[in-house]
């Protein structure tokens, strides 16, 4: 090796030197995990008994109309909980680049109609943004989350219950107010003029 090459080698090493692609392609996105459950009938259940429960304990409560006493009511509402809890998908989710999410969202530029497809985009956006799934126990499902994936999911699990990972993809990948709110609660380097 040459010199003129040892020191361009060198140069590239040394702490000094500043790629700010590099340093934005290793951005730290945010993660968070969203718990879905399947056993919605049971939780519907669980709340009425919960409720059922807390009337009957308030000072002057109306006597008691349940058709089980409270120790039954105790015990169900125990199983109950034990069952929705091991009914439990946790996601793992990561956001990405605004670009890469631009990508995705955006209808082909030959689209007539720019909202055909719009759940699909979503869709492959789940699928991107899912680092990992986990059941109750922790045990992960090793699949490769693809857009045919989501969409299987977003027909068999609960609406209530996929508005969660919409949310969660959302909160991950859209963002970008986090940086001006972290500089306005005294970070550091907010004296830098960003704008």
């Amino acid at each position: 090796m040459d010199t003129a090459t040892t020191d361009t080698i060198t140069q590239a090493q040394s702490p000094e030197v500043f790629d700010v692609l590099s340093f934005l392609e290793d951005t730290a996105y945010p993660t968070q995990k969203v718990t879905v459950f399947r056993e919605v009938s049971a939780a519907k259940e669980y709340k009425r008994l919960v409720e059922e429960r807390a009337l009957s304990e308030l000072p002057n409560a109306p006597s008691d109309t349940s058709s089980m006493n409270t120790d039954e009511r105790d015990k169900l509402i125990e199983e109950l909980g034990e069952k929705i809890a091991s009914s439990a998908i946790i996601f793992e989710l990561r956001g990405m680049p605004p670009g890469i999410v631009n990508d995705i969202l955006m209808p082909p530029k030959d689209a007539e109609d720019v909202h055909a497809g719009a759940d699909e985009r979503d869709d492959e956006l789940i699928a991107r943004s899912i680092v990992k799934v986990t059941n109750y126990k922790g045990v992960e499902d090793n699949r490769h989350w693809k857009r045919e994936d989501i969409s299987r999911l977003r027909r068999v699990l609960v609406e209530g219950e996929f508005q969660k990972l919409i949310n969660g993809v959302a909160e991950v990948n859209f963002n970008a107010a986090v940086f001006d709110q972290a500089t306005d609660a005294g970070f550091p380097g907010r004296s830098i003029d960003v704008a």
